[in-house]
């Protein structure tokens, strides 16, 4: 039932009246498409089954068929290639074995043609994968891009290939569970920057179990499969009846109820038979239950409320301190915040991290209260440093306390931090790029551009990698260096802030107003480029330039037209305003 709801959740979105999270794969409030869709293979086979059981087809038909129908389309547009190639997979060797042990010619009949006609599909998609019919749908297209090169999958073989290093260090009992993120860190490979940024499974359930509890538990993982399939195959031919064992068993069940019947219908004296072992409970035995009843009872509310409440709670005031920020209210946002954290739940990591935005977000505005902005900023210092003891060693965590730190200006703490993160992670280019920058802002450009020249060279087909590394050296007063990066790369005159600021702190205003001007093409109507650009021209004491930006800012903007009169007057009157 409560799939079927999900999957009416799910095709309500397809059809739009639902907002999805993913795009446009479908995936109900799970948030995720992945899960929507192993959610949907489940129920899938689920119907199916009881389907087969159901003595009367006829009836049967028109109640799964439609649910069958249903869960087949939320999962095809959950556009999840694993989950649906499962189910192929599934039903095709589920029809295989079907059509082998089968004892009805009819059903071997029915079985293998469902698996003919599996293994066809498969060949004909594969004839036309290249067509526009493939390629113009969404869905079909993912299936048809699956091939070793492809993104997705390099990067799941770059992942398997550190968690095999993982494994090997640790190889009988692994790192425990839910700690992939620790080998993720360790064994960080630099070719996964086109990937998110942190993993805390291999994708890969045998990789998982190897890393997290060694070959032992991986053994144990796969023996609950083996037993299972084991005895159940033993066993298929043991459960049946034959005729006469069938006969003599509802014999039995129907004098059973005749008997039943006949001790509800005559009168008579009640008899009560009396076991040897059966006696009467005595008022101290019956206090005793009940003891043990409330007991049990009262440790299933207490193990209730601690195990799920306080994690309600956090996320409720996580809700409710974003809605309070949206709302230009950040003392309001704060106090949630605090409120979430308070619960001590697995809500208060996310509760952290959301609060660790939302403070740099605000820290430099006007309308925060100068005690409040240093209580907030001390308060989530505190929490990120108890973050950091709850997960030591987690240099995600360790990189939110270092950008915290580098962002609020307390820099040796972020060095510090961020130095410590590198140690736990040699090649993971985010920290470098933090590390990198805070040399650069505090004028240590020797430090700053050695840093990130490293990150560069961890991988020099990561684009960022590169524009950082370029930003850098213009900043540094480099600027050869800087062309020579992006020669082939669109050069350092290209629409882009990082440029922009470069070029404005070495006074290098020629690149300047071609930057701007490269803004300009983007955005005509903007008038904040015009201004800058007429700021740069005064700069550059082009001043007739800055007039004529100006003048264009107010007939694009007739309601700048009294302020930028004031400001061509200034200019006129030789003043910079």
């Amino acid at each position: 039932g409560v799939n079927v709801i999900v999957g009416l959740y799910g095709l309500l979105q397809l059809f739009g009246r639902l907002k999805t999270h993913q795009g446009d794969r479908l995936d109900a409030s799970l948030g995720n498409a992945s899960y929507m869709a192993i959610y949907m293979a489940f129920g899938l086979f689920t119907a199916l089954l009881f389907f087969v059981r159901s003595k009367n087809k006829r009836s049967s038909i028109w109640i799964y068929a439609p649910i069958i129908a249903l869960q087949t389309i939320v999962l095809y547009y959950t556009a999840t290639r694993g989950a649906i190639l499962g189910v192929i997979g599934g039903l095709f060797l589920a029809s295989v074995l079907i059509a082998i042990f089968a004892e009805r010619k009819k059903v071997k009949m029915a079985a293998g043609g469902f698996a003919l006609a599996v293994m066809i599909l498969i060949g004909g998609f594969l004839a036309i994968k290249n067509t526009s019919f493939v390629t113009s749908s969404p869905v079909l297209n993912r299936f048809s891009g699956i091939s070793l090169k492809e993104r997705t999958t390099e990067s799941r073989l770059t992942i398997w290939k550190m968690s095999w290093e993982g494994f090997m260090e640790k190889p009988v009992l692994g790192w425990g569970p839910e700690n992939f993120n620790l080998v993720f860190n360790k064994y960080y490979e630099p070719s996964l920057y086109r990937q998110e940024p942190w993993f805390d499974r291999a994708h890969n359930v045998f990789f998982d179990r190897l890393v997290t509890g060694g070959v032992i538990g991986l053994v144990s993982y796969l023996g609950l499969f083996f037993f299972a399939v084991y005895y159940l195959w033993s066993r298929r031919n043991k459960t049946r009846f034959s005729v006469y064992d069938s006969a003599i068993l509802s014999l039995i069940l129907f004098f059973t109820f005749l008997a039943y019947i006949h001790y509800r219908r005559v009168e008579g004296p009640s008899v009560v038979v009396h076991s040897p072992e059966s006696k009467i409970l005595s008022a101290d035995d019956v206090y005793k239950k009940m003891y043990m009843v409330a007991g049990i009872t009262g440790l299933a509310i207490f193990s209730i409320y601690y195990l799920n409440i306080p994690g309600i709670m956090a996320s409720k005031n996580i809700i409710y301190a974003m809605r309070a920020s949206s709302a230009g209210d950040a003392e309001g946002s704060f106090r949630k915040f605090q409120k979430a954290i308070s619960h001590n739940s697995f809500g208060s990591l996310e509760a952290r991290e959301h609060m660790t935005s939302f403070v740099l977000s605000t820290k430099d505005s006007p309308s925060v209260k100068p005690e409040i902005r240093s209580e907030m900023i001390s308060y989530t210092v505190d929490e990120l440093k108890k973050q950091n003891e709850e997960y030591p060693n987690d240099i995600r965590e360790l990189l939110f306390l270092g950008m915290f730190y580098n962002k609020t200006g307390m820099y040796d703490e972020a060095e510090k931090t961020l130095k410590e993160a590198m140690a736990l992670s040699p090649d993971k280019q985010q920290i470098y790029f933090e590390l990198g920058g805070l040399y650069i802002s505090r004028n240590d450009y020797v430090n700053g551009l050695q840093i990130l020249k490293t990150a560069f060279e961890l991988d020099e087909t990561f684009g960022e990698a590169r524009t950082i590394y370029a930003v850098a050296s213009i900043f540094a007063g480099n600027e050869k260096l800087a062309e020579e990066l992006m020669a082939d790369y669109g050069g350092t005159v290209k629409a882009d802030e990082r440029f922009l600021k470069a070029y404005a702190s070495k006074n290098n205003f020629t690149k300047v107003v071609s930057i701007l001007n490269l803004f300009i093409e983007k955005e005509p109507n903007n008038i904040q480029h015009r201004l800058r650009l007429a700021a740069a021209y005064l700069q550059a004491n082009q001043r007739q330039l800055a007039i004529a930006e100006i003048e264009k800012s107010i007939e694009i903007n007739p309601s700048f037209k009294e302020q930028g009169e004031y400001y061509v007057n200034e200019i006129k009157a030789g003043r910079n305003p």
